[in-house]
């Protein structure tokens, strides 16, 4: 009888000692997997954010080969993203939207006084100065010509060739001699410097590095500009805009020399005459749409 009851009281004993142990570890199991999938989750936020505050940009990550360019336009407040987060590298460019861009860069003033002439060109009113006074500016400096007539085509994409003439007519309007003419030996891309109307502009700019960063031999000239590649040739024309001053300004120790002082006497004749002095623009420059 004490054997039996034994048998019958440890029986019990035993279940219990063991389905305790079995949930410890399947709820360890549990917790194991829900931990490292809340980790990973934690990574790729993390790692997106960083990405986004890399650049101010979702769609421009450090790779990305105008990063730097857009970038540095972003913090000067000359170009902007979209509400939802995106800069849109590849969108085209509308010739109005470049007008404000060009001026923004070149930090020129804007006001109501700034009157565009071109009638196809929405007037923004006190409220504004996009788009027409932005493009009056243009039109005012020499950096655009319309596109004949009255007509500057404010909503059209505007072209990597007119890009590149209303840059380089930027770039002489802000420092006379910042571009140097192309040396006879350059061999240009055929394409861009063969074009009529804006090959000779073509030139100068990828002489003088605004086209740096670009694949000129593989871009169509004459298709419309993407964002990436507007922030790149302004970026550029930044970086030589900044190099020129800092060379002007470095200036070279003078000596001063004291004389005795001499004392002649004799007439004196003193001519009066008025010096003129007359800026040539050595870049060509073409009534064509630009």
């Amino acid at each position: 009888m004490h054997r039996q009851e034994d048998r019958i009281i440890m029986r019990p004993r035993s279940t219990r000692a063991a389905h305790p142990t079995k949930g410890k570890q399947r709820r360890w199991a549990v917790d194991v997997m829900v931990g490292v999938l809340v980790t990973l989750a934690l990574v790729v936020s993390v790692a997106s954010l960083a990405v986004a505050a890399a650049t101010g940009f979702s769609d421009v990550p450090i790779s990305h080969p105008h990063y730097a360019a857009i970038t540095d336009l972003a913090s000067r407040g000359v170009i902007d993203g979209y509400a939802d987060g995106r800069f849109g590298p590849d969108d085209p460019v509308k010739r109005q939207q470049f007008a404000k861009m060009i001026v923004l860069t070149a930090e020129y003033p804007v006001s109501e006084a700034d009157k565009c002439l071109f009638t196809d060109v929405e007037k923004s009113g006190p409220a504004g100065f996009y788009p027409d006074n932005f493009v009056a500016v243009c039109a005012a400096r020499g950096i655009t010509k319309g596109v004949g007539g009255t007509k500057f085509n404010p909503q059209g994409s505007i072209t990597r060739l007119q890009v590149t003439t209303m840059v380089v007519r930027a770039a002489h309007d802000l420092k006379l001699d910042l571009l140097e003419a192309p040396s006879s030996g350059q061999s240009p891309s055929d394409s861009w410097s063969s074009d009529t109307n804006h090959g000779s502009n073509a030139a100068v700019a990828e002489y003088n590095g605004l086209l740096d960063g670009l694949d000129v031999w593989a871009l169509n000239p004459t298709a419309p500009m993407p964002r990436g590649e507007v922030a790149q040739v302004l970026h550029n024309l930044l970086t030589k805009l900044t190099a020129a001053t800092s060379t002007t300004t470095t200036a070279a120790p003078t000596t001063t020399t004291t004389l005795a002082p001499t004392t002649t006497t004799s007439s004196t004749t003193t001519t009066s005459s008025t010096t003129s002095t007359t800026f040539r623009n050595p870049y060509p420059t073409t009534t064509a749409c630009g």
